[in-house]
């Protein structure tokens, strides 16, 4: 058991299968949390324990770990996919209509 989470966390910190973004490690609520009514806060309370609390998770970097964590990253790429989009359709629209000769 400890040998598989030792290789998810190499996973995680960029030491085996890189990836441009990296990875990132989430825990979400199981369905019965879910059906009892466990709000947001609790949910990333109840992540912020395990990833601080069990070990390998507790002696990583924190940054990778988290919900909290995860969002950030993924509005900056968002932004960034919405801002590519805007100026291809941009310049597809300034194409069609300016006159160039």
């Amino acid at each position: 058991m400890v040998d598989e989470r030792n290789n998810w966390l190499d996973v995680v910190e960029g030491r085996r299968n890189f990836r441009t973004q990296g990875y990132y490690c989430t825990i979400q609520p199981a369905s019965g949390q879910t059906k009892r009514g466990i709000t947001h806060e609790e949910a990333r309370a109840c992540e912020r324990a395990f990833f601080t609390n069990f070990p390998p998770w507790s002696t990583a970097d924190q940054r990778r770990f988290g919900t909290n964590n995860l969002i950030p990253v993924l509005g900056q790429l968002l932004v960034q996919v919405i801002s590519k989009s805007y100026v291809t359709s941009f310049a597809a629209y300034l194409s069609m209509t300016l006159p160039f000769s």
